[in-house]
């Protein structure tokens, strides 16, 4: 039937989506409410889970930081591409300038990778999202 409710347990073949959900009081319809506490466990799983670094680095070609280092070389662009995608906001004129440098620096792919990283582990990310 394709009008049914998919299982609440999902997703079952993938266990380390499923246990990254876990982590952050995943809930179900019918008997768990959703926790919005925060624990040292979803700290963890965001600073060194691979579930999240995978997710990053430009190799993987699903990441947000290889798509955008396809379409531009422009620092800046990225910079302001990242903070806009990932905190829904563009970055303030001291971020901009903290981040240029990095980027000179250490080159546009490992720049973004660690900058998207950098994003993710956010207060504002984390309250938000």
């Amino acid at each position: 039937m394709g009008d049914e409710f998919p299982d609440t347990r999902e997703p079952r073949t993938n266990t380390s989506v499923a246990a990254f959900l876990n982590a952050f009081g995943r809930g179900d319809r019918d008997t768990t409410f959703r926790r919005s506490d925060a624990s040292i466990l979803q700290a963890l799983n965001m600073l060194n889970s691979a579930f999240v670094s995978s997710r990053i680095h430009q190799n993987n070609q699903g990441s947000h930081v290889a798509t955008l280092l396809l379409q531009t070389a422009d620092p800046g662009v990225i910079i302001y591409d990242l903070f806009a995608t990932t905190l829904s906001r563009p970055p303030s004129d001291r971020e901009m300038a903290m981040f240029l440098p990095i980027f000179q620096q250490q080159g546009n792919r490992v720049a973004a990778e660690n900058l998207q990283w950098v994003l993710l582990n956010k207060m504002d990310f984390l309250f938000n999202y």
